[in-house]
Parts: C-alpha cells; structure tokens; sequence
C-alpha cells in the first residue's frame, strides 16, 4: 500500500508528518486529509483563533505534493 504524508502549511511555515499513513489509494488519502482539516478547524474554533490561513497539503512517497486543502473550506461540514 502506498504511504501519503499530511503536512501542514500556514504563515509560519510547514508543520511535517514525518510518519505519513498506509492507504489504498488516493480517494482514502482525500478523505484523511479532509477529516485532518475538519480537526483543525475544531480546534481552531475552540481557541478563538482564525481558520484562514492554514491548508492541509498531501504529499505522496516520493514527496511530491499531490492534494492541497485549505483549513477554512471544510467550516460548512463542521454544522453537520
């Protein structure tokens, strides 16, 4: 199975997922990326602080980066 990595990018710079996960395909790795943001929106929310700014970037083995989310497009799903 292939491992995709889930970094984090924002003003200051990355934040690195050194350990990447195993996933079928790149569907599954869409969709971890999409919970990821989901987290970190929460999280933001509940620290009063901004949503803007931070994106979730899949890379693949080779490091190449393959999806790109940013943080503030998943606050719709956060109501359901």
């Amino acid at each position: 199975m292939p491992r995709y990595f889930f970094h984090v990018e924002d003003e200051q710079g990355w934040i690195k997922d050194e350990e990447g996960l195993e996933l079928p395909d790149l569907a599954a790795a869409v969709k971890e990326a999409d919970g990821t943001a989901i987290d970190l929106a929460k999280a933001a929310i509940q620290e009063g602080q901004p949503v803007d700014g931070r994106t979730v970037v899949v890379f693949d083995e080779q490091g190449r980066p393959i999806y790109r989310l940013p943080v503030k497009r998943t606050i719709r799903q956060l109501g359901n």
